[in-house]
């Protein structure tokens, strides 16, 4: 009689379904653990079940969700703040279920659960939903007595996005500092390698011809090349012989006023070539409108002219009236 009693026992265990052996586990859990509690929802249908409990855990309100999907993963829930739109993601199972027996809500403020597929479509429901909305005085009158042993309180996670972009936001900044970080170090590492921007060499003969010609420092130089001082005459070193009616010659010295600026004189003697620039630059595939040139093309020219100078097949003076020529065009 026994082995028949067993048998059919061990049958009608075979045919509970896993929601039903998980949705009594948390039954039995928060009547454990909660000193009074209701079961504000409690709704099934083909593709999830859906249980949410509200009371109290010391004397502090409490909520408590239990999510079974029927396929794993199919659906989730989110707890939004109905006055901010904020959202809030439960922890989950291997499968996707949710299993929270408590956590506490911000006094001041009404909450509701949505229900989304994995395409974040939102189911609706055959019932309105709002938590955080009773006092402890409510929430006692018509509640359940249970054990009052305690349940571990969960924190909910922060949703930024719904699955699967779901995110946290100090995540997010810390991955975008890492990525910008990455990238720069991409971006010096090429410009390094390619010997480009800061990293550049700067051409030795890389000289601003223009500027220098147009500087005070240019008028200096050719001061230098082309003119020389004229010799001072000291005052004491000027004699004057003036013949007396008795044809008596006296020596006198003539008061001379020193300059207050030394002054100089231009060599007459320019050293010009007559070396022909027009059919040189031609030769060389270089323009010889000055006035239609870029920069570029301007230092191309320079340097050839230093060429002919330091080889010397132009003067210094060809090359430095070339030079005026081309950069004050």
């Amino acid at each position: 009689m026994k082995i028949v009693f067993n048998l059919i026992l061990a049958f009608f265990l075979s045919l509970t379904t896993p929601v039903v052996t998980a949705k009594a586990e948390y039954q039995a859990d928060v009547n454990k653990g909660y000193d009074s509690y209701s079961y504000i929802v409690d709704y099934e249908n083909s593709y999830y079940s859906l249980v949410v409990v509200e009371g109290l855990v010391d004397d502090k309100i409490t909520y408590g969700v239990f999510f079974f999907n029927d396929v794993s993963r199919a659906y989730y829930i989110t707890l939004v703040n109905e006055q901010t739109g904020l959202r809030q993601l439960f922890p989950e199972t291997n499968r996707g279920d949710v299993y929270v027996l408590g956590f506490q809500v911000e006094k001041g403020s009404s909450y509701t659960i949505l229900i989304r597929d994995k395409k974040s479509h939102e189911q609706h429901l055959p019932f309105e939903l709002s938590l955080g909305l009773k006092t402890e005085e409510e929430i006692g009158l018509s509640a359940t007595v249970g054990l009052g042993k305690g349940v571990s309180m969960t924190d909910l996670e922060t949703a930024y996005w719904f699955k699967p972009f779901k995110i946290n936001l100090p995540a997010l900044i810390v991955s975008f500092f890492i990525a910008l970080a990455i990238v720069s170090l991409i971006v010096i590492i090429y410009f390094y390698r390619r010997k480009k921007g800061v990293f550049q060499k700067k051409d030795e003969s890389d000289f601003d011809f223009e500027k220098f010609i147009n500087s005070d420092e240019f008028d200096h130089f050719l001061s230098k090349e082309i003119e020389k001082p004229v010799f001072e005459i000291k005052p004491e070193d000027v004699t004057v012989e003036e013949v007396m009616e008795d044809g008596t010659i006296v020596v006198i010295k003539e008061e001379v006023t020193e300059p207050v600026y030394k002054r100089y004189e231009r060599d007459v003697e320019v050293e010009l070539s007559n070396f022909n620039f027009i059919e040189y630059l031609e030769k060389e595939g270089l323009p010889t409108d000055y006035a239609q040139l870029d920069d570029e093309t301007k230092n191309q020219i320079t340097l050839r002219l230093m060429y002919l100078k330091d080889q010397n097949l132009i003067t210094v003076d060809d090359y430095l009236k070339e030079i005026s020529k081309l950069w004050k065009s």
